[in-house]
């Protein structure tokens, strides 16, 4: 991989569903490179058509068996598949990214391909305009809001799926975990007389019957296997279900890990504020003017680019979306009412983990919110 020298900048994004893109573009890489080598180039350009503003760039160029100029077409068509012999073998040409130009949308970046058969091929993204700052911005600031949800633990993961491993670790990261990565087995087994693992993830499919006795003999009462698999319709071979005390599958939500991290390891103990506002639907008069207020505003002024968010589901637009109505509500000191609390928590909760159909939901349900605050001052 290259990154530009310069590069020396924060860069406000959706990071959930970048490194989603990311993630697909190297896996289709490394399915279309039986040899040869893939690189990632990530940069910043000036833009085209706007003075003084800059465009970010990431390259995923590969030197694989490249895709045909009639192909090109239809490249991201959704279950797009080459006739030929040599792709046949890998299953189809375009899997994936249908699914990267949908989100590379949402972004409102752009995709293009440059591709020669057997010589490889260049799939570059640009996102003009995005805001930078500075590297040496208060980052951890930035990061607080990641706090630790669970006590510190060894997590060791097996596999080999290295774009899995990528998107494993980029969320371990944030939390209070020893993360330790093996390719197989035999590399794990040489690490555990130095460090006990609490949890540990695999692609039991990756397993050999050895293997597999083994990982039986040092799962105990203090150590847990969570297997990883592409869907839920790739179980686990049968000779590894009695091993497994949970399943998790693609695509890796922070919220399905949570959970299945929550039924094995303890909470960390967080500290409680001071006071706690009481979460009511009862107001005072003076705060029912101020909700008439805050209603009007949802109703006239919002209502258009709610509509437009509605089509376009640009994750960073409803983000700046609903903190207008929490910073309205809040001025007007009425964060704590119910109605508008819980759709927003949800609404964040949902753009946290990128659940795309729930936010969606959460959107939809905007009238029915306006229509439950009016109950509030009739």
């Amino acid at each position: 991989s290259i990154v530009d020298s310069s590069f020396s900048k924060l860069i406000y994004f959706d990071e959930g569903l970048f490194f989603q893109i990311i993630s697909h573009l190297f896996d289709n890489a490394l399915k279309f490179t039986k040899k040869g080598e893939i690189s990632i180039d990530i940069y910043i350009s000036e833009n085209e058509e706007v003075e003084n503003q800059k465009d970010f760039n990431i390259e995923v160029i590969d030197t694989g068996i490249g895709i045909a100029k009639e192909k090109k077409v239809e490249l991201f068509s959704a279950f797009q598949k080459d006739g030929n012999h040599m792709t046949s073998e890998y299953g189809g040409l375009g899997i994936g990214l249908n699914i990267v130009k949908k989100l590379v949308g949402l972004l409102k970046g752009s995709i293009s391909v440059q591709s020669e058969v057997n010589k490889g091929s260049n799939f570059k993204i640009t996102f003009p305009n995005l805001k930078f700052e500075n590297q040496n911005s208060n980052w951890s600031d930035k990061n607080a809001q990641h706090d630790e949800l669970f006590e510190s633990a060894n997590l060791f993961l097996i596999g080999k799926n290295s774009s899995t491993r990528r998107a494993l670790k980029k969320y371990f990261d944030f939390l209070n975990f020893d993360f330790l990565e093996f390719d197989d087995y035999t590399q794990f087994s040489h690490y555990l007389s130095q460090k006990v693992p609490n949890i540990i993830l695999i692609n039991t499919l990756e397993l050999e019957k050895d293997d597999i006795s083994k990982l039986d003999q040092i799962r105990g009462t203090n150590n847990f296997i969570i297997s990883l698999v592409k869907s839920k319709d790739h179980l686990s071979s049968e000779g590894t279900l009695h091993l497994l005390n949970d399943t998790l599958s693609a695509p890796y939500y922070r919220d399905k890990i949570n959970h299945s991290l929550s039924r094995f390891l303890s909470k960390a103990v967080t500290k409680k504020p001071e006071e706690i506002k009481k979460v009511t639907n009862v107001l005072e008069e003076n705060q029912k003017n101020e909700l008439s207020l805050l209603i009007e505003n949802l109703e006239t002024s919002l209502m258009p680019e709610w509509k437009e968010l509605c089509n376009s589901m640009i994750i960073d637009d409803i983000e700046v979306f609903y903190q207008k109505i929490e910073s309205e509500a809040s001025s007007k000191g009425l964060n704590h009412c119910q109605y508008l609390e819980e759709w927003i928590a949800n609404l964040k909760k949902n753009i946290e983990v990128f659940e795309l159909d729930e936010i969606e939901k959460d959107l939809k349900h905007y009238p029915k919110l306006i229509d439950d605050l009016k109950k509030l001052i009739s």
